[in-house]
């Protein structure tokens, strides 16, 4: 079979499940909830290693800590803080080309010295990766320290 004839069937099938509306922001999470039995979401909460991803870990106060990530998440294009408190946030990231939305949650775990995250995408099955990739851009630029 020809490579440019598998590269549009993978897009389309991959899209297939795929709504035009963004639908509903699961911000009622309990404080990070499993991820679906789907290859479109990781968790630093799950055992399962084709959905576990490692938590943030930081040094001093875990406050501080959060308030780095949020400014963080804030530079990201397409990134929207929808809600905060003491314990973490929840940001939704949208994309340029589709327009779908990720939603990404953060829990301080002071106690740990860790921020557990979760990251899934609203729609679809199969994301191409790209939740492990962003909450590795966001680990990358988290551990580089205060300077962001």
């Amino acid at each position: 079979m020809n490579i440019r004839k598998v590269i549009p069937l993978i897009l389309v099938l991959t899209l297939a499940g795929c709504e035009a509306d963004p639908g509903e922001s699961p911000v009622k999470q309990t404080p990070l909830d499993p991820c679906p039995n789907t290859p479109n979401c990781v968790n630093s909460l799950e055992s399962d290693p084709d959905h576990h991803i490692a938590p943030l870990t930081f040094e001093g106060s875990g406050e501080e800590a959060l308030n780095r990530l949020k400014r963080i998440v804030e530079k990201i294009e397409g990134a929207t803080i929808v809600s905060s408190n003491p314990e973490g946030f929840q940001a939704e990231f949208t994309t340029k080309l589709f327009g779908f939305v990720d939603d990404v949650s953060f829990l301080l775990r002071e106690e740990d010295k860790a921020i557990h995250v979760r990251s899934a995408s609203r729609v679809g099955y199969w994301d191409l990766g790209a939740n492990r990739r962003r909450v590795e851009k966001i680990r990358e630029a988290f551990e580089k320290g205060p300077g962001d």
